[in-house]
């Protein structure tokens, strides 16, 4: 039993050096004055609950100051993106590209790109294998820039 606790619990410290390294690869990240300011979006491997209301990387809120992290674990608009957490419904996530406040949203300025953690239609998983499953892509807005961290291969899709 031990054994198990000592596994979960570098698993879990080893996910959370993988975000951060992805995070600081992929800019996801800006800088508040002399200190960093972190935020996250959380993904299907961070979640514990179906829901996705639990998930792996909130010991990351205790251990930075409340000022210099964002944990974005409900869908979001902030810093002129709409931030949008991984959800196993995806009819949730079509609900909110879909909606008209969403439309509104970005013909207004406010949002300027959408951030998500989406299964895509048409992607390319690991080993060039496109995605048949997910969320298609004439479902996203098109004039705005989407950026979805559940691929880990920067590509188009069209």
């Amino acid at each position: 039993m031990m054994m198990m606790i000592m596994i979960i619990i570098f698993m879990m410290m080893m996910i959370m050096i993988i975000i951060v390294m992805m995070m600081m690869m992929m800019n996801l990240y800006v800088y508040v004055s002399d200190f960093s300011f972190y935020n996250y979006n959380i993904g299907n491997h961070d979640q514990v609950t179906l829901g996705g209301r639990v998930h792996a990387l909130e010991p990351l809120l205790y251990a930075f100051p409340s000022n210099q992290i964002l944990m974005i674990d409900e869908p979001s608009i902030c810093m002129g993106a709409l931030w949008l957490p991984y959800r196993r419904d995806e009819k949730i996530m079509q609900k909110i590209l879909q909606s008209t406040l969403l439309t509104s949203n970005i013909n207004s300025g406010e949002i300027s790109m959408i951030f998500c953690h989406a299964d895509v239609k048409g992607a390319f998983m690991n080993d060039g294998i496109r995605s048949r499953d997910g969320i298609d892509v004439e479902v996203f807005p098109k004039n705005v820039p989407i950026f979805s961290g559940h691929f880990h291969k920067p590509h188009t899709v069209w």
